[in-house]
């Protein structure tokens, strides 16, 4: 049976993950948004991955969950026959962001920083390993000779609070985890790693323009449910995430 004719029978819809969003006015009973921090977004792809496939289990699935780090290491699940995919959510470039009492207005400056001797004593963060965040870090390093030291965490959360604190220099991750800080003050962008620049931060350059070529890098968010789901849930699922575009909420 499908997710709306499920409804009257007062069931939650779950979603898992490292992130999550609601669309419960779509699908009918309610979305419950269950965080399951750690691992880059394994954990809660694992628990997805053995769930019954009823529409009801739903994975809010990512760049790390499943292209990094099931060719980093062996995780619990396969991330293509254990799943199946129900629709994009977002596409979003990295922004490179600061504390603000690092000493660099611009990426020119940042880089010159972590590629000196006082670089070595600086670290960047990331939700955990294999996570985008922790890769651009990594690919950073590789592209400008630094030697940044990367700390994970549990969470992107737990990284926002140590960079916003200062016990964390650097933090390379999705533009939407830094908009309201950016807007309160509480971190500096210096330079998004896209073609273009972003819409929603026009001022800030491109990594290209600020003189970092060859360093584009983003991921992808999309809703996935277990392998298996019906058809008609997929169908029912999909028209769901597909109001999105047209919600200006």
């Amino acid at each position: 049976r499908g997710v709306r004719e499920r409804a009257d029978e007062e069931n939650t819809v779950t979603m898992a993950g490292i992130g999550g969003g609601q669309r419960a006015k779509e699908v009918g009973p309610p979305v419950s948004v269950e965080g399951r921090g750690g691992g880059g977004g394994t954990i809660g792809a694992e628990l997805v991955s053995k769930a019954e496939p009823d529409g009801y289990t739903l994975l809010f699935a990512t760049t790390g969950s499943h292209s990094v780090n099931p060719n980093l290491r062996e995780v619990g699940y396969d991330p293509i026959k254990d799943f199946t995919p129900i629709s994009t959510g977002v596409v979003s470039s990295v922004l490179i962001v600061v504390n603000p009492d690092v000493q660099a207005e611009n990426l020119e400056e940042l880089v010159a920083l972590t590629s000196s001797e006082e670089g070595k004593t600086m670290n960047f963060g990331s939700g955990g390993v294999g996570t985008v965040a922790h890769v651009a870090g990594e690919l950073y390093n590789q592209r400008t000779g630094s030697e940044m030291v990367h700390i994970p965490y549990r969470g992107a959360g737990d990284v926002m609070n140590d960079l916003v604190a200062g016990r964390l220099q650097v933090y390379m991750n999705n533009v939407p985890t830094f908009l309201p800080h950016i807007q309160a003050g509480s971190v500096r962008p210096l330079a998004i790693a896209a073609e273009k620049r972003s819409r929603l931060l026009p001022d800030v350059p491109t990594t290209g323009e600020a003189g970092l070529d060859d360093f584009v890098l983003g991921s992808w968010y999309g809703l996935l449910g277990p392998a298996g789901l019906p058809d008609d849930v997929v169908e029912t699922l999909h028209a769901a995430m597909a109001t999105l575009d047209d919600d200006p909420e």
